[in-house]
């Protein structure tokens, strides 16, 4: 069980700084949407986060209780929505 309370641990680091991210990249496109360079900046670390996260999610739901795997997609998937909207935006710049 440490194994998995670690990869959490680490997860919620990422998640942090997704977060980051994420209102970086609102703030960007509120302020500056031609600033191009930064956004496509952005979008990148984006990306590798959303794959460092998938990774973790994916050890994760492999490593809890079986009766705990429903909620952990749940709660994954309702964070994603947020940097899958942002990813949206930027794409769209």
């Amino acid at each position: 069980m440490a194994n998995v309370n670690h990869k959490k641990s680490v997860r919620r680091g990422h998640r942090a700084s997704a977060t980051q991210m994420v209102h970086k990249a609102q703030d960007l496109l509120s302020r500056d949407p031609t600033d191009y360079a930064q956004l496509a900046k952005t979008r990148l670390s984006l990306q590798e986060k959303l794959s460092v996260l998938k990774k973790l999610d994916a050890e994760i739901v492999d490593l809890v209780k079986e009766e705990e795997v429903a909620e952990e997609i749940e709660k994954t998937d309702m964070y994603m929505e947020d940097i899958y909207d942002v990813m949206a935006k930027l794409e769209e710049v």
